[in-house]
């Protein structure tokens, strides 16, 4: 059910794009249970249905449809040809992996293509939008349903997914560094470039600082950073966008470092959407994996 100002975005989005528009509402489910609601645009005789998420649900209509009908335009313009999008090698040369909690995300990944991943579950993310600075917009997470349409088996998209993100860059900085950039932008790196020095810790993410957290599929990278600091590594999920790693030097227990990660999960310095797991993660160097401290 929708509120009486999500209905009026609707009729004033519809106005201000054209009778050749199919506009609606649905609501999306997202990470841990979060619905988000969504303005959908469909043009006449097109196959493609965008959808673009309202903000406080309308709260002022006029403003909330000018930059829904603003957004869908620009959109629009660098939005990839369902012909494009929709087939085999699109789809393997482009497949990333996104990581989200198992327990909280029941539901959700009835549908969506995964694998379950220690107590996360990692599933696929394509971009459809080649210019967005939204990648939950810009972007879908793949259901059986499409990669069954397209003659895709689970393990061809999951081996595309890795040699995808064996190829990326990352950020990778010291806590230290990151607080001296004073939020500029860090730059990104070739996974050789990576190296932990000291104790200090360090932060983690992809190159466009969204869904991080799939680096922890990144299999090269932990051996690397692991060699490199000569030790086995803790890895402490700040976000689905971000992680939080040092060497495994006895400092802190493994429950003192779930109790920091549960408590930042509870407090308000994190939205509910972001939040991955309330594990800590340690790369084994004898064992050559990832695994739960």
């Amino acid at each position: 059910m929708f509120t009486e100002n999500v209905a009026k975005v609707v009729e004033r989005v519809g106005e201000i794009l054209g009778s050749e528009y199919s506009v609606g509402a649905t609501q999306m489910p997202k990470n841990n249970g979060v619905v988000f609601t969504a303005i959908t645009i469909m043009e006449a005789g097109s196959a493609v249905q965008q959808r673009i998420f309202l903000d406080k649900d309308g709260e002022n209509v006029e403003q909330a449809a000018q930059d829904i009908a603003e957004k869908y335009k620009e959109s629009k313009r660098s939005m990839i040809d369902t012909k494009t999008f929709f087939n085999k090698e699109y789809i393997l040369q482009n497949v990333k992996y996104q990581v989200v909690g198992l327990d909280t995300n029941k539901d959700r990944l009835e549908t969506l293509v995964h694998k379950e991943f220690l107590d996360m579950a990692a599933t696929y993310r394509v971009p459809i939008d080649t210019f967005s600075n939204d990648e939950e917009e810009g972007s879908i997470v793949l259901t059986g349903a499409n990669i069954g349409a397209l003659d895709i088996t689970f393990e061809e998209l999951d081996q595309a997914a890795a040699k995808n993100i064996s190829e990326s860059e990352v950020v990778f900085d010291s806590m230290m560094d990151v607080l001296m950039s004073f939020g500029s932008v860090r730059n990104a790196k070739r996974v050789e470039e990576c190296k932990i020095k000291d104790d200090d810790m360090y932060v983690l993410t992809n190159s466009n600082a969204m869904h991080g957290a799939a680096q922890l599929m990144h299999k090269e990278l932990w051996k690397r950073l692991a060699e490199s600091a000569e030790t086995d590594l803790v890895i402490l999920p700040s976000s689905i966008h971000e992680l939080i790693v040092l060497k495994d030097n006895g400092k802190f227990t493994p429950d003192e470092m779930k109790d920091i990660v549960h408590s930042v999960n509870e407090s308000d310095a994190i939205s509910d959407i972001d939040i991955l797991t309330d594990n800590v993660y340690r790369w084994s160097r004898k064992k050559g994996r990832l695994e739960i401290a």
